[in-house]
């Protein structure tokens, strides 16, 4: 064969190689997702938070809420799948005591069930982007821009890829899974106009019985203030020199892993994602200004999440999407 041929024959299969490169990424996403697949996660949070201002008596208010969120798989392409995420159901379990608090937070949960948006993950699990946020915050706000305008600056893009990525912390950075295997995340708590919690978080893969993998979480946070709220001059109420600190922070999380036999026909197919449970205690303290006056505020928080895979999840597969109708369904 002569130099001349074997060298571009070399070039077209090369060249065949780069082009089935992103097809060849899609065929193995993250979990083996596909395009249409979906499943939902409830996640319960009780709260307790105890108020003192200016060393008067302290208050304390507990609440449980109830959220479930619906992932369906809009598209996968070869930076990770495109998923966007519903709440399909908000309720508050028990009230605090106090009527008018409690009203709002009733309003505010049932215009959550309105709430839809898209992320995209990355076949390690981490959601590198949002979309749809500020439309579904314009909905809950209403007509009123000063709601708007407290929405968006205390529902971040950190906080909001934070509440919805949770799931896709039960996934390991590689397919060699053994004890003590680690791999970090970012979790960032909203303290509402007072800032955020940023915790990084390392989990750590404790224990492994068949396909079941138990995983142990731990972090330590930091303090975020929230400048777009104390630039906004429209809020009736600030917050200054606020400090806060997480005192503690732990959980544990359980994945399973899909059986993978031989014939690839059979494969089990099902989220990675079993359960995940989180808990903080929070302290920290603050300045109110209101009306010209200053008060000193200082609080704790205690504060449990479980979430937990619902049954009835579509997880199969799907059509191998073609490339050039990976990013028909991009998310405006």
């Amino acid at each position: 064969m002569p130099e001349s041929t074997r060298i571009v024959g070399s070039l077209v299969t090369f060249l065949i190689f780069v082009a089935c490169q992103p097809l060849l990424i899609a065929q193995q996403p993250l979990w083996g997702l596909q395009t249409g697949n979906q499943f939902a996660v409830e996640t319960t949070i009780e709260r307790a938070t105890t108020l003192q201002i200016d060393g008067g008596s302290e208050t304390t208010t507990s609440v449980k809420e109830i959220i479930e969120l619906l992932y369906t798989v809009n598209n996968v392409r070869p930076t990770g799948i495109v998923i966007e995420v519903r709440v399909t159901k908000a309720i508050r379990v028990g009230k605090s005591g106090q009527e008018s608090s409690d009203n709002t937070a009733d309003q505010q949960l049932e215009s959550l069930k309105g709430f839809r948006s898209f992320i995209l993950v990355a076949p390690d699990g981490v959601v590198t982007n949002i979309a749809g946020r500020l439309d579904s915050l314009r909905q809950l706000a209403g007509p009123d821009p000063l709601s708007m305008d407290l929405l968006s600056a205390t529902c971040t893009d950190n906080v909001m890829t934070s509440w919805l990525g949770y799931p896709f912390w039960m996934t390991a950075p590689d397919e060699t899974l053994q004890n003590d295997t680690e791999w970090q995340r970012v979790d960032e708590l909203s303290l509402g106009l007072m800032g955020s919690l940023r915790v990084m978080t390392t989990c750590t893969i404790d224990s492994m019985k068949e396909q079941q993998i138990g995983v142990k979480i731990s972090g330590s946070g930091r303090h975020v203030s929230n400048l777009a709220a104390s630039d906004n001059s429209n809020t009736l109420i600030s917050f200054v020199n606020t400090q806060a600190t997480v005192e503690r922070f732990e959980g544990s999380g359980k994945m399973v892993i899909p059986k993978r036999p031989e014939d690839d026909n059979n494969t089990e197919l099902r989220p990675w994602f079993e359960s995940l449970s989180l808990e903080w205690q929070i302290t920290g303290k603050s300045t109110v200004v209101s009306t010209g006056q200053e008060k000193a505020l200082s609080f704790r928080q205690t504060r449990k999440q479980i979430s937990r895979l619902l049954p009835g999840y579509r997880v199969g597969r799907r059509r191998l999407i073609p490339r050039e109708e990976l990013f028909l369904n991009r998310p405006q």
